[in-house]
């Protein structure tokens, strides 16, 4: 009977790895042939490769009879690295795991590190000569840290709650500083356990040496495969040799081919920024969190695949056939869109992750058509709906949706005649105004007696940057000439503006239920960088600890009263939903809580909590 001996490989990088720009290499995915649209590569799953016996292992049982016995130890005799062991200067010292490198030869500890899920390890090094590598997040220089294994990993080797985890620390001399100094060829492993969700800070301690293990039944694999690419999509050499948990190889018959419980495609920019997970910009440190949260609920029982996108002109060489090949071998399948429409035309604009509206959602259509669901952010009927800021006007006339009233302005009467149309603009929020006079949720609202104070909004937007707050129809006139000039928008916002804001609130709701207490940020100045603060400077901006409760009660009910919503608008789990509130306060402890936006959350949420 033929067999296959597969290794299930997953994204070398973590969500808490704060890699840099010259780490991105180690990004690193497998490129299968395609023979008809645009490319797709394998970052996670099951693939070809191969068990290797090296020299290292022959001579680890001999090694590090001394100093360093919790760990396997090389060091180089001038012809590669060769274990060498009764080597007194090199291994791990004390009681806490410090690493004492050989002057002018390179060295390395290879083993396995007992660690809570959820904690975190950091190099310490006086030098430049020092690598760490735990468990898939390879290659970190000094000072950078690398998250531990995720919580709940099924299938690890564990001990009273705690994970094996493979760790590798490298020395090599600097060929441009002498190492004779003692403290040049010095380093230490610092540990940061896991904290209680409400706990801000943890604390860094060093890491004791017996926690650290002898690698005796990790095997080493070569991963095969067509070729291999970086984070940018660029060709690179084939991953080295690598030690892995047995777990992650297997042999089958060729006959026998296993389908992956689940099989996600993530369209990606192929240069993201390097921002990191919330920082609200899609790149590969979100990648990495939405693969560990597959891990942790799936096991090696998944495959994820990824499209690097480097101009919108790639989109409509997308071809189905393609997707349909590398994601319709699993149970469950779908698409995570790591790109947001703006409508402007051109390749990517002001941020990585923009790109034209018009292929962006042909592209999702496509897909949707030919049976994979998008799985992040939404359908692309309700995505339209939230990016595109179709919701204000239809719902401003509702009182208990809190939403101020608004119009919009046809973009070819902002053409013809900025001006006029501002004044229509005007004299139609009025007209909504007398029709809502009497509604006793609508009295009270704070504002400008003529009501000349307005905001103008576009469309597929991000942040603040397609918003003008104005007072009067000819600051309103301006703005929505400079709307016209930057995009293609069919149609503006304006809105009556809610004076008296002192902060906004966020609702962040994940599988139908808000998580967490709102979070509440606000700005210095119009389009300037949103400043988040802390509950108790949210309690004396709103008035008080009364004030407070009661606007969240209400923050909270109209969070679930959107969710309703947006099950009226797409019969599917919304699974993710976040809705902004602005924040008035009022006499006598009240607040005016009206919502402000509706969104697929800006991917500021941590994929781990998504189980």
């Amino acid at each position: 009977m033929s067999t296959v001996t597969e290794v299930f490989v997953r994204l070398p990088l973590s969500s808490c790895s704060e890699f840099s720009v010259q780490d991105l290499h180690v990004a690193t995915c497998r490129a299968a042939p395609q023979s008809q649209g645009h490319p797709i590569r394998k970052i996670a799953g099951w693939i070809p490769g191969t068990v290797v016996e090296d020299a290292w292992e022959q001579t680890s049982l001999l090694a590090c009879a001394g100093p360093g016995a919790g760990l396997d130890v090389e060091v180089s005799l001038g012809n590669g690295l060769t274990s060498f062991p009764g080597f007194e200067d090199t291994g791990v010292q004390d009681d806490a795991a410090t690493f004492q490198g050989p002057q002018g030869r390179e060295a390395r500890w290879r083993g396995l590190v007992l660690l809570e899920p959820g904690s975190k390890l950091r190099l310490c090094a006086s030098g430049s000569g020092f690598r760490l590598g735990l468990g898939w997040a390879r290659n970190a220089r000094a000072n950078m840290v690398l998250a531990g294994p995720p919580a709940s990993c099924p299938s690890e080797e564990t001990e009273a709650l705690q994970v094996l985890e493979w760790i590798e620390v490298s020395y090599t001399p600097s060929r441009k500083h002498s190492d004779s100094s003692p403290a040049a060829r010095s380093a230490s492993i610092e540990l940061l356990k896991p904290t209680p969700r409400n706990c801000v800070h943890g604390v860094w301690e060093p890491l004791p040496r017996d926690r650290l293990r002898k690698p005796m039944f990790w095997p080493s694999v070569q991963k095969c495969g067509d070729s291999w690419l970086d984070s940018a999509g660029r060709p690179c050499d084939q991953p080295p040799i690598t030690r892995v948990p047995p777990e992650t190889v297997r042999v089958r018959s060729v006959s026998d081919a296993k389908r992956p419980a689940a099989a996600l495609l993530v369209v990606l920019p192929a240069n993201p920024t390097s921002s990191g997970v919330g920082g609200m910009t899609p790149n590969w440190e979100l990648v990495a969190a939405l693969e560990e949260a597959l891990y942790a609920r799936l096991g090696a029982d998944y495959e994820m695949h990824v499209m690097l996108i480097s101009e919108e002109g790639q989109l409509p060489q997308v071809n189905e056939a393609d997707v349909a090949a590398a994601l319709s071998g699993s149970e469950r399948a779908g698409v995570v869109y790591f790109l947001c429409p703006q409508c402007v035309v051109g390749d990517f604009r002001t941020k990585s992750w923009l790109i034209h509206d018009v292929p962006f959602f042909a592209l999702m259509e496509r897909l949707e058509r030919a049976g994979f669901p998008t799985i992040w952010p939404h359908p692309s009927h309700l995505y339209r709906i939230l990016a595109g800021k179709e919701w204000p006007p239809h719902l401003c006339l509702s009182p208990e949706y809190r939403v101020p009233l608004t119009t919009r302005v046809p973009r070819s009467s902002v053409v013809a005649d900025p001006v006029r149309a501002a004044q229509q603009a005007f004299k139609a929020l009025a007209g909504l105004r007398s029709f809502v006079v009497a509604d006793t949720a609508r009295q009270g609202t704070k504002g400008d007696a003529t009501h000349t104070r307005c905001v103008a909004k576009t469309g597929y937007s991000w942040k603040s940057e397609g918003v003008a707050m104005c007072d009067g129809p000819e600051e309103l006139g301006s703005a929505l000439q400079v709307m016209s000039s930057n995009g293609w928008h069919n149609s503006f916002l304006v809105q009556e503006r809610i004076d008296g804001v002192v902060c906004e609130g966020m609702v962040f709701l994940l599988s139908g239920r808000p998580v967490g207490k709102p979070r509440y940020y606000r700005f210095s100045s119009h389009g300037a960088v949103p400043v988040y603060i802390r509950r108790r400077e949210a309690c004396d901006l709103l008035g008080g600890a009364a004030a407070q409760d009661v606007a969240e009660e209400v923050m909270t009910r109209l969070a679930y009263r959107w969710l309703s919503w947006a099950q009226a608008q797409c019969c599917e789990p919304v699974p993710f939903l976040r809705i902004d509130f602005l924040l008035a306060p009022q006499a006598a402890s009240n607040v005016e809580v009206w919502t402000c936006e509706v969104s697929e959350l800006g991917v500021a949420a941590c994929f781990e909590e998504m189980n």
